[in-house]
């Protein structure tokens, strides 16, 4: 899939260096049955686990791997340094990156991830 197309919790992936660097957007579609042909429906975006900084590449032909348009206006202009929309800061897919994620939700002083991390992985 390119970066120009919608993928309701799906994987985006982007070239870097001649290495495939894979992250995910997590988009919740909350009334999925009021799509039809001619309107679609409607979509938010829960998470990412992009850092904020390369939802915004810098650089001549840098391609940003969430269309800007459908992220949240927080995250449109890439100014903010924090975002609920962006928990986890990692850097890749790879298994050292999830080792790391683990270690942060076991540590007891992240209870905040913990609770997000719970809120994205177990809908109600």
């Amino acid at each position: 899939m390119d970066a120009t197309g919608i993928c309701a919790g799906g994987l985006l992936s982007f070239l870097s260096k001649g290495s495939i660097v894979s992250q995910f957007a997590q988009y919740y579609i909350p009334e999925l049955d009021k799509g039809n042909k001619t309107h679609g429906p409607l979509f938010e975006l829960e998470y990412v686990t992009y850092t904020i900084d390369a939802l915004h590449p810098s650089g001549e032909g840098g391609q940003h791997p969430v269309p800007i348009r459908h992220l949240p206006e927080e995250l449109q202009k890439g100014v903010v340094g924090k975002s609920k929309y962006a928990p986890y800061g990692l850097k890749d897919l790879t298994i050292g990156s999830w080792m790391g994620l683990g270690q942060a939700l076991g540590d007891g002083k992240r209870e905040d991830l913990r609770k997000r991390f719970r809120k994205y992985m177990f809908m109600k």
